[in-house]
């Protein structure tokens, strides 16, 4: 896997490895996000990750492809429980399933 700059296990912009501030944690998805964005070759009807050649054809499916299986992050813990999510994406995955609020 492709090492992201050093940020497992360390602090990002002064904040916890988990963001403990809006701030911290925008900072740290933008360069995730510009770090993605290098790993995408648009093929005209399809998507194309250039690390493993994964093709797709809905962009946003490739870009949880390459946060999951090609970037290294600090993780993103959970507000309500602590869980901690190798991946935004499983971080909704997660609220969604454990911590709907019920009606």
């Amino acid at each position: 896997y492709e090492d992201y700059g050093g940020y497992e296990g360390q602090e990002y912009e002064g904040q916890g490895y988990g963001g403990d501030g809006a701030g911290g944690q925008k900072d740290l998805a933008g360069d995730i996000d510009s770090q993605i964005d290098k790993y995408i070759l648009n093929t005209g009807t399809e998507w194309t990750c250039i690390e493993c050649g994964k093709c797709v054809k809905n962009r946003v499916h490739l870009r949880n492809h390459i946060e999951a299986q090609h970037i290294v992050t600090p993780g993103f813990p959970c507000d309500i429980c602590g869980f901690v999510s190798k991946t935004r994406p499983a971080l909704r995955g997660h609220k969604d399933y454990n911590h709907k609020m019920k009606k």
